[in-house]
């Protein structure tokens, strides 16, 4: 999870000083610096119609983002050469025509804020956009954690585990890519749920940090 706040300013008084990461070419092997501009743009602090603002918080940094910049059919369309960079990202509204569902200072979750400073959605994409109940959070439980073990690797790891594999005490579970997002917290279910979990990983480092963790056996 990347923190932007640090990257936060603002360029006049009707307008937002918009650091955005754009795709401008596609990568082959590994993604190199050389493959992304930063880009700065002013942004308009009046909202669209309906819609809303909100300062972007964190960013959400995935293995899936790979797969975003390559031309390749997959589940969700190649980010175009030139856009911002897809990304879920975690932020606090600023300006908002939609006061009602989306108050000023509610922080929100989006699909895909993409990494930049600021983010106008819309009011057809609110959709994408949820208010996050931030009073389930405790001191060693960050706003960050809905990207990850409260957000879509969690939500993954509890219900493909609880609901499809439907575990009993004193099974036995197998993890594949244990050390990743969604198999450590699969992993950490399953010993709660009394299973003796094993897990594989692609590397010594991480086979090891899972057992120095306590989250395999």
């Amino acid at each position: 999870t990347l923190n932007v706040g640090a990257l936060l300013t603002m360029t006049s008084h009707d307008e937002f000083c918009n650091k955005r990461l754009l795709l401008i070419h596609r990568p082959k092997g590994m993604p190199r610096p050389e493959d992304f501009r930063l880009d700065v743009k002013p942004l308009s602090k009046t909202p669209p119609i309906g819609g809303v603002i909100f300062q972007t918080l964190y960013v959400s940094i995935d293995p899936a983002m790979r797969g975003w910049m390559s031309a390749a059919a997959s589940y969700l369309p190649p980010v175009k050469l030139g856009y911002v960079m897809r990304a879920s990202s975690i932020g606090r509204i600023l300006v908002s025509d939609s006061p009602t569902k989306f108050p000023v200072g509610s922080i929100v979750c989006c699909e895909d804020g993409g990494v930049q400073t600021y983010v106008a959605v819309r009011s057809k994409n609110l959709r994408f956009l949820s208010i996050l109940d931030v009073s389930v959070l405790t001191s060693n439980l960050p706003v960050s954690s809905f990207l990850g073990v409260l957000g879509t690797t969690g939500l993954t790891a509890y219900f493909g585990l609880l609901r499809i594999g439907m575990p009993q005490s004193g099974d036995t579970v197998l993890v594949s890519g244990a050390a990743g997002a969604t198999g450590s917290v699969v992993c950490q279910i399953a010993k709660i749920k009394g299973c003796k979990v094993i897990g594989t990983a692609g590397s010594e480092d991480k086979c090891r940090w899972l057992q120095e963790n306590g989250i395999v056996d």
